[in-house]
């Protein structure tokens, strides 16, 4: 049973399916030999006039217009998650696929845009400074004949940036730091029988300086998985082909100088999550497959104790429908844990999907990941989840626009501390949808303040939350030690507190009663704790007369 592969323009897909046994559509063939001329204009757009640049063919048609406009930032005051976003885009669909911060601090995002006509489609680099402004953009694009669609993107060690993709071959483009074309790539296998097409879904620049790419290979009605090495100036160095169709691929180079391949496999059994570990040459080392029939992977990397991160969606470990999957193994790709993830259930009939797109190890040796909800038929919102080193939630984040579509491809942590994330908003969109950059704050996690006890009739403290985040299943106790004369007074009482945000504060008051005697002394210490939280203690003495506790300070 052959696994096939249907492409779309932008992929812009809810839920994402791979069909078995169907024959694969085809994909364009057409070789690019020779690098296209760049040719400079410059575009009036909706805003201001601004240069763009495009890769033209030699016999292509006259080039069309393509109109971008500007950026359109709105400061978000009413979310503490979000420092800013802005949408880039025209009146086109836009979208972004990878979003990297660069070495001056800005921000480079890799973005496609798609305007209904199959002869303009292109790759669009868009560079921003530290605030999201827009510094200019590129957009490379072939006309008639192919129509190149960027996948993955990487600032090279030059400052320059490494593109890989499809212009109906894999497509491997390099630029400076301008985003100016240096040299251009199509790699085909017309040395297959049955070779029909392929694109490149992820690359990487390897420690020789030259570049890793995975790819998949269309032959006959089947598809392949594709690796090929190439010098610092794309030309292949050697390539290999794998029987496995391995989609939605990450490629990575590791600390053994191999490399790892994280996806989705589909066979016989179904659907799973997948790590390949390869030598540098190419061959097969090990695999390990994740799930039970029906789990996707889509992004990962090697960890700082040299195992290896992946997100995706599975439905086997989903607490309804699908949810972000996150799964930890060692070195070899045994399986450490795994964990699942979905937002507050959102108050919709139709059920939930939750996409874990993309994830990175962060600085604390925890996760960021980024995705995305899926609720038919009120469309998508932004999904971040923060965990801890063993994968249990921290916080997580839900973009709560109330009109509009937005999903996230690609997430990164900042030097800030902070989060960088891209994908589509159709919020005050020109076309279908456009380009959206949000950066979201460095959360501190919470931590907690007693304060303000007293006594009385009434036992009476407040809690603050000094953190941004909210407390998860936060948790107040009370530790009564004072004895009266006639009964004991020993014991503790439990009280949970509900949407405990953060730099919020609650007043909680507990009645003193069934306590009668003379006065003793004592104490009381009052504990809160939280699944994501430090736990904070204060204890006080008291003395209990009748029903009345006094409060010694």
């Amino acid at each position: 049973m052959a696994l096939t592969v249907q492409k779309t323009i932008l992929k812009r897909v809810y839920r994402i399916t791979i069909i078995i046994c169907i024959p694969v559509i085809l994909l364009l063939s057409t070789q690019v030999n020779a690098v296209p001329p760049q040719i400079s204009s410059t575009l009036k757009t909706k805003d201001e006039t601004h240069p763009i640049s495009m890769l033209i063919n030699d016999n292509a048609m006259p080039p069309r217009q393509v109109l971008i406009h500007t950026n359109n930032k709105m400061h978000m005051l009413t979310n503490p998650f979000i420092e800013w976003q802005t949408h880039f885009g025209g009146q086109f669909d836009d979208e972004g696929e990878v979003v990297q911060e660069t070495i001056d601090g800005g921000y480079i995002i890799l973005s496609n845009f798609y305007a209904g006509d199959p002869s303009i489609v292109g790759a669009h680099l868009i560079k921003t400074d530290a605030q999201g402004n827009q510094q200019w953009d590129k957009v490379y694009t072939l006309y008639n004949q192919t129509h190149p669609y960027g996948y993955c993107l990487q600032q090279t060690t030059d400052g320059g940036y490494i593109i890989a993709g499809d212009a109906g071959d894999v497509w491997l483009l390099k630029t400076n730091t301008a985003g100016t074309v240096e040299w251009n790539k199509t790699y085909t296998h017309t040395d297959i029988e049955g070779y029909n097409s392929s694109f490149g879904w992820s690359v990487q620049q390897t420690t020789d300086d030259g570049y890793i790419i995975v790819s998949t290979l269309i032959i006959n009605s089947s598809a392949k998985t594709g690796i090929i090495k190439t010098d610092s100036f794309g030309q292949m160095e050697w390539n290999k082909t794998y029987e496995d169709c391995i989609v939605y691929s990450r490629i990575i180079q590791t600390t053994d100088h191999g490399y790892a391949i994280i996806g989705t496999l589909g066979d016989n059994s179904g659907i799973d999550m997948i790590l390949l570990k390869i030598d540098p040459h190419g061959n097969e080392l090990w695999r390990h497959i994740y799930g039970k029939g029906h789990e996707y992977g889509f992004d990962g990397q090697q960890t700082a104790d040299g195992g290896y991160i992946m997100t995706g969606y599975t439905t086997t470990y989903a607490k309804v429908e699908g949810d972000v999957w996150l799964v930890k193994t060692d070195s070899n790709g045994r399986e450490e844990w795994n964990r699942s993830f979905d937002p507050i259930p959102l108050p919709y009939p139709y059920g939930q999907d939750d996409y874990g797109r993309s994830v990175q190890q962060t600085v604390d040796g925890g996760y960021i990941i980024g995705g995305h909800t899926w609720d038919y038929p009120y469309g998508t919102n932004v999904y971040a989840i923060k965990t801890d080193v063993l994968g249990k939630k921290q916080w997580d984040f839900l973009s709560d626009e109330q009109q509009c579509s937005d999903l996230c491809l690609c997430i990164r942590q900042t030097s800030d501390g902070g989060y960088i994330l891209t994908g589509s908003s159709t919020l005050n969109s020109y076309g279908g949808f456009d380009v959206l950059l949000m950066k979201l704050k460095n959360v501190t996690l919470p931590s907690f303040e007693i304060t303000n006890v007293t006594g009385g009739l009434t036992l009476k403290y407040t809690i603050r939350n000094n953190g941004d985040a909210p407390a998860l299943a936060a948790r107040c106790k009370l530790n009564f030690s004072a004895k009266t004369f006639l009964c004991p007074w020993l014991g503790s009482l439990t009280q949970f507190v509900d949407n405990f945000t953060g730099h919020s504060e609650v007043t909680i008051t507990q009645p003193v009663i069934g306590f009668i005697g003379l006065i003793k002394p004592g104490t009381v210490t009052i504990t809160i704790t939280a699944d994501n939280a430090p736990t904070e203690t204060m204890t006080r003495p008291v003395k209990v007369f009748l029903f009345k506790v006094t409060i010694q300070h």
